[in-house]
């Protein structure tokens, strides 16, 4: 039942992730906990058995041994038991309501993880992609620095410092 509460439409590793949440495990404890109390609500307290033994000294000399068995059975108030069920009964259903809100939240802290992955992956791949242009615009200045065309030396510099920067952003981003 807990498996069919979660979306089927999400990815393998959404799923996986999600059922394996400790989180997750944590709420389901406290449902089996909760389910273990319904069972033992509204019964009877268990009895007191008291035995007493004593001694007692007749003025004649004589002696003889009294012995005392007392059975008790605390019985509950009109009601009372079925209140305590209905109480347990509430408790499942609060604990299953927050089980199911668990499932929410971390299906949805872990798809934002995901997408945020995905999306710094997306910007791994244009970054790489603008360091491929400029290392080729770089060549290109270098090229003609070295054959004695007129180029300005701040070209070169300009380029390489955005090489730079680009090779630290693709460093962060992937990290």
């Amino acid at each position: 039942a807990r498996a069919q509460s979660l979306p089927a439409a999400a990815p393998p590793s959404l799923l996986a992730a999600v059922t394996h949440a400790p989180q997750l495990a944590a709420a389901a404890k406290r449902v089996d906990a909760a389910r273990a109390r319904t069972e033992a609500s509204g019964r009877l307290a268990d009895p007191e058995l008291e035995a007493i033994g004593s001694r007692v000294d007749a003025p004649m000399g004589e002696s003889r041994t009294l012995w005392e068995l007392n059975l008790r059975q605390p019985l509950p108030k009109r009601g009372e038991r079925a209140a305590d069920r209905a109480r347990s009964s509430a408790v499942v259903s609060l604990a299953e309501a927050d089980y199911a809100m668990t499932i929410g939240e971390v299906a949805a802290d872990l798809a934002l993880a995901l997408a945020e992955a995905d999306g710094a992956d997306a910007r791994a791949a244009l970054l790489t992609t603008q360091l491929t242009r400029l290392d080729a615009a770089l060549a290109t200045v270098q090229a003609r620095l070295a054959s004695g065309v007129t180029t300005r030396l701040a070209d070169r510099l300009t380029l390489q410092s955005r090489v730079a920067s680009l090779q630290l952003q693709l460093a962060q981003t992937q990290r």
